[in-house]
């Protein structure tokens, strides 16, 4: 195994994902690697993502407490044997003009017949009362439609604002240039796997575009110059379908948040996303290995039990338990870091 290996991690389930894979790490099972890590999310504050970065953050002051050497250095049989780096980016929706679709998709100086027409082609993709109202900062809420749009939208912004440079440059669009370059460096021996999941939002929105939004970020970076072939890189993704629930939401919540995710459409969710990705042209012909992942309907795990009041749609609060289905998703990017190049392609 003497390919580069990335990792991505994409919204709640994905960094629970990544949580279980750092243990791996530390249990030795990648020895003389280093791993390029990418958590993704549109929630800054979740309480997952959190998390697993300090896990990490731990992770590597175990291997060394000198801030020279950040992470220290690969190994081999031994504990914490891999080097991992972390990078970090999210899309900002805290500013009032970002906050919603609504918002973010408002434009100046049109005539009233432009506003119309855009207005009648949002109407037309997106619920006005519910879809194009409510707030962004805590995820995509299960609506992928418009989630694939928005997160492909928020890296290839990100990319152009690093390719702009100056001040104004945020340190998630900054380390988001990082990873990418260094993708596009090791691009013909780079291994991508992407944790995430197809029942609820971001996860499932992003695992579609990413290849894709990676490309086409690179085109920005280097001025067309990137040597980033997708039918060269490896690209491996978990399809982790519903295992957990939570309350359903009141309808006062659901009136003030406009939209949240409904644990008991998770299944037909689930359904919808998996028949995209089989028949998605984009999907097959980026990705060399999808692991399909389930749990029991019967013995999913209730993260609402012992809770009261509102749902929780994310931000700090949202620091749900490890599940073994999660480990499962680690192991699976074990088995495609380690599957011989020739049988993936």
């Amino acid at each position: 195994m003497n390919d580069k290996l990335f990792l991505i991690a994409i919204g709640g389930t994905g960094m629970r994902c990544l949580e279980s894979f750092v243990h791996l790490c530390a249990a030795g099972l990648f020895d003389n690697h280093t791993i390029e890590i990418l958590t993704l999310d549109t929630d800054q504050n979740n309480g997952n993502k959190d998390r697993v970065e300090n896990l990490i953050d731990l992770y590597n002051k175990v291997k060394t407490n000198d801030v020279a050497t950040k992470g220290g250095e690969q190994r081999s049989d031994t504990f914490f044997s891999a080097k991992l780096n972390l990078y970090r980016f999210y899309t900002d929706y805290s500013p009032s003009n970002r906050t919603t679709l609504q918002a973010l998709s408002a434009t100046t100086n049109l005539t009233d017949e432009q506003r119309q027409d855009n207005q009648d082609l949002s109407d037309l993709l997106f619920e006005r009362s519910s879809v194009q109202q409510f707030r962004l900062d805590h995820g995509y809420r299960a609506q992928t439609h418009l989630g694939s749009m928005l997160i492909y939208h928020g890296i290839i912004e990100a990319a152009i604002h690093a390719n702009q440079g100056g001040d104004m440059v945020k340190a998630q669009e900054k380390d988001l240039a990082t990873y990418l370059e260094l993708l596009n460096k090791h691009s013909s021996t780079a291994r991508v796997f992407v944790f995430g999941s197809v029942f609820g939002g971001t996860g499932a929105s992003s695992i579609p575009v990413i290849p894709i939004a990676i490309s086409e970020s690179l085109k920005i970076l280097t001025g067309g110059n990137n040597v980033l072939n997708l039918n060269k890189v490896l690209f491996g993704s978990t399809l982790l379908t519903d295992y957990f629930t939570f309350k359903t939401p009141t309808s006062q919540q659901l009136s003030n948040d406009k939209v949240i995710a409904d644990a008991n459409n998770f299944s037909l969710n689930s359904q919808a996303a998996l028949s995209f990705y089989n028949e998605d042209a984009t999907v097959k012909k980026t990705y060399r290995r999808m692991y399909h992942i389930g749990w029991p309907s019967s013995l999913k795990i209730n993260y609402s039990e012992g809770q009261a009041g509102h749902v929780i749609t994310g931000g700090p609060e949202q620091r749900n338990d490890c599940h073994v289905a999660e480990l499962f998703c680690a192991t699976a990017a074990y088995d495609f870091f380690n599957e011989s190049r020739k049988e993936l392609e």
